[in-house]
């Protein structure tokens, strides 16, 4: 009853109306709703998050954001912490390095209950401990890059991700929508000196 229960639930959330709102935004058919349900085990993560390919908050695509806590990524994408954020430099892909760290004070974390098959919200026994070492970091970095590349054919892919037992697992990926788009003759190749482009048009009325 439970699993059926759960496919009726996963049916009805096509009718929220952010999904039919983000669905005419993005010119795809509102009125004819089709979902695929996956049944699958849920990963009693240790730590995990989300990622960006690009730095969503500068456009710049030589730049992986990975934003992680311990536990489940539900307290990430639901907000109810600050979650740590990492920005990798991707402009040499043979030699990504991690150039910014914000380690936060996280209160707290959702971790799977395996007796229940719910969850629950638990203090974090080290709230201001860095989330993820260095080396996962790179990890996970590497991971947004290779999920760009072969689900995206280059385009900036938005991921979450979850280690467990020190193996790190891709939950999901999907295209980034938040970013501003370039058109393809003003994106410069990752790896290449960037070029920078000026509106002459507002220079010279001097707005």
């Amino acid at each position: 009853a439970g699993l059926q229960d759960a496919i009726i639930d996963s049916f009805a959330s096509l009718f929220d109306h952010r999904i039919y709102l983000y669905k005419i935004q993005h010119g795809m058919v509102a009125d004819a709703p089709r979902i695929a349900i996956i049944v699958q085990k849920q990963i009693a993560s240790d730590v995990s998050g989300v990622g960006f390919s690009l730095n969503p908050n500068n456009n710049c695509f030589d730049e992986i954001v990975i934003s992680s806590n311990f536990g489940l990524g539900e307290s990430v994408v639901s907000g109810i912490i600050t979650p740590d954020t990492y920005v990798v430099d991707r402009f040499d892909p043979s030699n990504m390095k991690v150039i910014s760290k914000k380690v936060t004070d996280k209160t707290s974390a959702i971790w799977l209950d395996e007796a229940s098959g719910g969850t629950r919200q638990d203090p974090n026994k080290s709230p201001t401990a860095q989330a993820l070492t260095d080396d996962e970091i790179m990890e996970v970095a590497r991971m947004l890059a290779d999920a760009e590349e072969k689900y995206f054919h280059g385009s900036p892919a938005d991921i979450e991700w979850a280690f467990h037992n020190n193996t790190l697992y891709l939950l999901q990926a999907r295209p980034v929508t938040a970013h501003v788009p370039l058109f393809p003759e003003m994106i410069t190749e990752r790896g290449k000196e960037k070029r920078l482009y000026l509106d002459l048009m507002v220079m010279t009325q001097g707005f």
